[in-house]
């Protein structure tokens, strides 16, 4: 199953890589939210009921969860916190680090220190 195909995706919700895209973030959802409501009651007989909800919710511009599992020694986690630093790295992975090297850092402050500064481009 795909989450789309779940009824939490009919409001997924709204995330944005920066605080001024946010309202036009909000009008293309809400632009997407009015067609997939449009569509509800338009289900073809030979389509099932959940195979019609994913096609609809498939059209919010995001129509997944992303999901991060790390696991590994606290040796390896440390080593992977450590690539927050490295140049040429996706933005998005470095912030996931930093989020994991804070989450570390609050149970084990010895072995883990805060993370920098992320939002660098």
């Amino acid at each position: 199953l795909t989450l789309a195909r779940t009824a939490a995706q009919a409001n997924p919700p709204l995330v944005v890589p920066h605080q001024e895209l946010l309202p036009a973030y909000r009008k293309v959802r809400e632009s997407t939210a009015g067609f997939i409501a449009e569509m509800k009651g338009k289900r073809p007989e030979e389509v099932s009921v959940g195979d019609w909800q994913e096609a609809r919710f498939t059209m919010f511009p995001a129509a997944k969860a992303h999901v991060a599992v790390v696991s590994g020694s606290l040796r390896n986690l440390q080593k992977l916190a450590g690539e927050m630093s490295s140049r040429g790295k996706e933005i998005e992975y470095v912030r996931l680090l930093a989020k994991m090297n804070d989450s570390l850092h609050a149970m084990l402050p010895d072995m883990f220190t805060p993370s920098p500064d992320c939002n660098r481009p």
